[in-house]
């Protein structure tokens, strides 16, 4: 109860005295008022260390600043407490600032929502359990010279992937590192003096690499270890960090007077200018070495996939590093699926965002001959997935009675076949229109892991794709057509896409496209799209459309159009409903478009998103292509959104027997001149 008197409290105010602290937009603080600073803690939720009933706040992101102002008073924030965010279930991001040096005891055991976090280097003292039970965290990035030697740091993290332990850490607790069970790799440097009973037991998949004494075959758990000099260990490490001591390495001999060097030569060496240039020169060449050993030590598992005969490419997947387009001549492809287990890989490794990936792989068969794939060369591939139609097989066999035939005479007949395509896919109108300022993501969400699958998805993002390409003019470089998109998908091409909008300052247009499940929240009854790894029961895995809109509202774009062909009553796109607990569907709040924008909405409040099943599209997608097809794709947006309106409507009721009613919402600031934008 009083947890829910608190909550009320703060949506009147904003700072909200307790007996023993401060609550600050939503997060509680106990103030230590002759030291001047605050720590983040847990008691004001009247929540105990061992309260295993209490499932945690609703919060879900945290960002925790450096200081706090109370009755006049300024307080830096040093710690995260005692138990501060155990049991957030829902929280997923958190922001530590600078100020704090210590996460205590239990600060974030059993937030299951955590995926990743950066402690920064501010932080020595990290104690026991404080991110035990945190099962889905997949990465940390641990401060230099850190105190990790309490039990239990990241016990039960059963996600977590690799980790780095900073060159300065001189001890790893009991049980650190116990039951993380994808683990697969662990850097352990020179620094570190003890390492605790169990640290690494029931990690199955873990190999450690280690430059120090410490680690033996007592305190391994069976794990195996690769043991090697800090100087080499140093490629293990993040880019930045092993730079950083190669240059200054570098820069301190080269800036040495030689024993038989003059002081006036050494002068003349030695100056800003030299030194930066020399610095420049150690720069570029660690960034070669760097690339060279992992380009040297990478483990590849590729696996060829389908030949896509119109593109001549094909798809190679490889379990890190996703799937690569690799192009190969139409004569040549037989050949080369073939040779594929007698290949030669040479991979080439470039520094991007301060990460090594790979940037280009060459494949070599035995008969000399090569092909090269490069993570910037613009490709299509296109893997046609064909149903046919077919006529009744008639036969005309001879009758029993029939003589014998003749040796070397046969009854053939002739199977006509008949292609089930859409005519909207086949006879797609190509222009001469240029449209080198229109920038274009599509969604084509159909395969989910946690729910049904979208039927036609894919296809209508293809198609989709093909007449931005054909009929509207824009360049392929200019599209992104992301199959699938997962939660980060859909953040990573917002960033490009404002990027690009900052770089055309104001002169580029946007197009985006939707083919995928939303949902609705059930308490506040918002619209979510629903990524490929989210799951229709839990909004917090989802991407909320008001959110979307903002983003996009945001951009320095001319025009920003949106078609969603999808739903957010919580239906699918057949019969029926994504969360089985759920047994109606919702009417759920449809979002508000923002800057200069206009949303094409597949359906509105409690209906569905239909497919047309003899087109194999959504039924909204067939009718925008239809009249893409017609128009050649120069049509007003008022008559595509007419058209689309008039025969989804109408359609959905001879077909489907149910309301599907689309509707074209433009923003506050466009007021009707959106009605005369053109797509081309």
């Amino acid at each position: 109860m009083r947890r829910h008197i608190l909550i009320l409290l703060l949506s009147v105010f904003s700072i909200v005295a307790l007996a023993d602290g401060v609550c600050i937009d939503g997060l509680y603080y106990n103030l230590d008022k002759k030291n001047l600073t605050a720590e983040v803690t847990y008691k004001s939720l009247g929540k105990g260390t061992y309260d295993y009933y209490n499932k945690g706040w609703d919060i879900t992101s945290a960002s925790i600043p450096e200081t706090v102002i109370f009755k006049g008073q300024t307080y830096r924030v040093k710690s995260i407490g005692r138990c501060a965010f155990k049991d957030c279930l829902n929280l997923s991001t958190v922001t530590i600032p600078n100020s704090v040096n210590t996460l205590e005891y239990r600060a974030f055991d059993g937030c299951t929502g955590l995926t990743s976090i950066e402690i920064p280097n501010s932080v020595n003292h990290i104690g026991s359990s404080a991110f035990a039970y945190c099962r889905n965290l997949v990465s940390v990035i641990l401060p230099e010279n850190v105190w990790m030697g309490g039990d239990y740091t990241f016990y039960g993290c059963t996600h977590l992937k690799s980790i780095i332990i900073p060159n300065g850490v001189k001890s790893i607790g009991y049980c650190a590192f116990m039951l993380c069970r994808d683990m697969t790799s662990i850097v352990i440097p020179e620094s570190v003096e003890k390492i605790g009973k169990s640290a690494f037991e029931k990690c199955p998949n873990l190999t450690i690499y280690t430059a120090s004494n410490a680690v033996t075959s007592e305190n391994t758990n069976s794990c195996p270890y690769v043991r090697m000099s800090q100087e080499n260990l140093m490629y293990y490490y993040p880019f930045p960090t092993f730079a950083k001591a190669y240059v200054e390495n570098g820069i301190n001999e080269w800036q040495k007077k030689g024993e038989f060097e003059r002081i006036a030569d050494w002068q003349q060496r030695v100056n800003e200018a030299s030194r930066q240039q020399k610095i420049n020169e150690l720069l570029a060449e660690v960034q070669d070495k760097y690339c060279a050993f992992h380009a040297q030590t990478m483990k590849l598992d590729l696996t060829l996939g389908k030949y896509d005969a119109e593109n001549e490419v094909f798809a190679i997947t490889d379990p890190k590093y996703g799937t690569m387009y690799m192009a190969v001549p139409f004569d040549e492809a037989p050949t080369f699926k073939s040779n594929w287990d007698s290949k030669k890989i040479t991979p080439l490794m470039q520094i991007y965002d301060d990460e090594v990936k790979l940037s280009a792989l060459t494949i070599a068969m035995p008969s000399g001959k090569q092909y090269t794939y490069r993570n910037t060369d613009a490709v299509n591939y296109n893997l046609a997935e064909m149903t046919y139609d077919f006529e009744p097989v008639e036969l005309d066999l001879p009758k029993t009675s029939a003589p014998q035939p003749q040796q070397g005479q046969r009854n053939i007949t002739t199977t006509k076949v008949t292609l089930a395509k859409s005519a909207v896919d086949t006879d797609i109108p190509a222009t001469n229109a240029s449209n080198p300022n229109t920038f274009a993501i599509i969604f084509a969400n159909e395969d989910y892991k946690n729910v049904a699958s979208v039927p036609f998805a894919k296809n209508d993002g293809t198609i989709f794709q093909k007449y931005c390409q054909k009929t509207l003019g824009i360049p392929t470089s200019n599209i992104h057509y992301v199959e699938n998109a997962s939660f980060n998908d859909i953040r990573i091409q917002l960033a490009w896409l404002k990027d690009v909008c900052d770089a055309f300052d104001g002169n580029a247009s946007v197009i985006v496209y939707y083919a995928g499940h939303g949902i609705p929240d059930e308490e506040t009854k918002s619209a979510y799209l629903l990524p490929v790894d989210g799951d229709g029961r839990y909004v917090q895995s989802a991407y909320k459309i008001d959110e979307f809109y903002q983003k996009l509202g945001a951009m320095k774009a001319k025009t920003v159009t949106v078609f969603m062909d999808a739903c957010f009553s919580g239906s699918k796109r057949e019969d029926g409903m994504l969360a089985s607990a759920r047994g109606v569907a919702l009417k759920a709040k449809s979002g508000v478009p923002q800057g200069n924008m206009v949303v094409f909405s597949a359906a509105q409040g409690d209906e569905t998103a239909y497919p047309n099943n003899d087109e194999q599209h959504g039924i909204f997608t067939y009718y925008l292509l239809k009249k893409l097809q017609e128009t050649k794709g120069d049509v007003t947006l008022q008559e595509l959104g007419d058209y689309i309106t008039t025969n989804v409507r109408q359609q959905s009721i001879v077909k489907n027997g149910k309301v599907q009613t689309p509707c074209v919402i433009p923003s506050a600031s466009v007021d009707t001149e959106w009605q005369s934008w053109k797509l081309k």
